[in-house]
């Protein structure tokens, strides 16, 4: 199918003027394709799903920061804002997920899990255009002067690609259950930096952003459910990052993206009858 570009994407300064991007940008491009098997017969269910989306003419913008001359203090330098706007990229995710259930006929316990294992890449080339953001004026792009660049194989970054998580939820008496999961992601990679992409191509090779440490996270939960006065109430609580594990989420121009340490949470829910 087809779609239009975010509209914040078709302004050169949204903030400033209504002015518009240089090339235009043109409507997005989406195919997919996905087949999945169900299983559930008795304590067991499970789903496994394949995937295939080529998402074509995509617009992406990403800012970022170099060091020009200083014209008001010669011999320095000052920081420059810039804006690099990719206006025809091709992304190809395709991949394997599943995910599945099991409870025993005593319903003690119950046990689930899922996986997911991708593999989202650029393919192709597409035009980029770098903006100063004071001045709105186009700068050129060392090794990309013809205004273009090859992302081809280039893995996609800002969300693993690969993913696990198992948890158990333990009914421990009547109204009262426990709960542990774990998950860990890897395969995931920083954000795309023109410049890096421009400077490797030169040197005849292929970019590749930086690959992020992969990390793993214990939740811990807890459901008590009673009466109170003949009212229905449900105390959930949650302990997430139960191990206060140190993690990166995203890289981009301006830094690494630190995930929360351990964080807690209360509610009480009052149910209408």
């Amino acid at each position: 199918y087809s779609r239009q570009p975010y509209l914040d994407n078709i302004f050169a300064d949204i903030r400033n003027s209504n002015a518009l991007v240089k090339p235009d940008v043109d409507n997005e491009h989406i195919t997919s394709y996905e087949a999945g098997y169900r299983f559930n017969k008795g304590k067991l269910r499970v789903n496994i799903d394949i995937y295939r989306t080529e998402w074509g003419n995509r617009f992406v913008s990403n800012g970022g920061t170099d060091n020009v001359p200083d014209p008001s203090n010669p011999g320095q330098t000052m920081e420059r804002f810039f804006t690099d706007r990719f206006t025809d990229v091709t992304q190809i995710h395709q991949g394997l997920e599943f995910d599945f259930e099991y409870r025993p006929d005593n319903d003690r316990y119950r046990l689930k899990g899922y996986g997911s294992i991708g593999n989202w890449k650029y393919d192709g080339s597409t035009p980029v255009t770098r903006q100063d953001e004071d001045t709105l004026e186009f700068i050129t792009i060392p090794g990309a002067e013809d205004g273009n660049i090859d992302l081809t194989g280039t893995k996609v970054g800002q969300a693993p690609q690969t993913s696990f998580g198992v948890g158990l939820v333990i009914n421990a008496f009547e109204g009262l259950s426990i709960d542990v999961d774990y998950n860990v992601f890897s395969n995931l990679y920083a954000q795309v930096d023109a410049s890096d992409v421009a400077e490797a191509a030169l040197v005849g090779e292929r970019f590749q952003s930086d690959l992020i440490d992969s990390y793993g996270l214990f939740d811990l939960g807890l459901t008590y459910k009673f009466n109170f006065g003949g009212n229905k109430l449900t105390f959930r609580g949650n302990v997430f990052n139960a191990g206060n594990e140190s993690f990166v989420t995203q890289q981009n121009n301006f830094g690494v993206g630190l995930g929360n340490g351990r964080t807690y949470n209360g509610s009480i829910c009052y149910n209408f009858q």
